[in-house]
């Protein structure tokens, strides 16, 4: 019988975590509490890939959220999802960033 395949916990924690925290919006000083999400995202991550597939997920999903959330404009938002996902690649390079720098920082270069 094939084994079911497991859900890492720090993809979950990403997800979640992008989600809420991209939806509390707020000033400038967010993007610490952010920056802190990336880091536990690579903190409970069991591999350095793991860790920046998180990241990565992480900052995609709570830049898009931020962004969707904030949106005022008179246009359909769904017309603005094309530059919004622009925007989140810099969102996912910096949470992969940290995410994956935090792992190498916990286990080593050889982890």
């Amino acid at each position: 019988m094939p084994q079911a395949r497991e859900t890492p916990v720090a993809l979950a924690f990403a997800l979640v975590a992008g989600v809420v925290l991209g939806a509390l919006g707020g000033p400038v000083w967010i993007l610490a509490i952010w920056a802190a999400a990336a880091f536990v995202c690579g903190a409970i991550a069991r591999s350095r890939r793991e860790a920046i597939l998180a990241g990565l997920v992480f900052g995609v999903v709570v830049s898009i959220v931020f962004l969707a959330r904030g949106y005022a404009g008179v246009e359909p938002l769904v017309t603005r999802l094309p530059f919004f996902a622009l925007l989140a690649l810099f969102g996912a390079a910096c949470g992969a960033l940290i995410s994956g720098a935090t792992a190498v920082a916990r286990r080593g270069l050889r982890g």
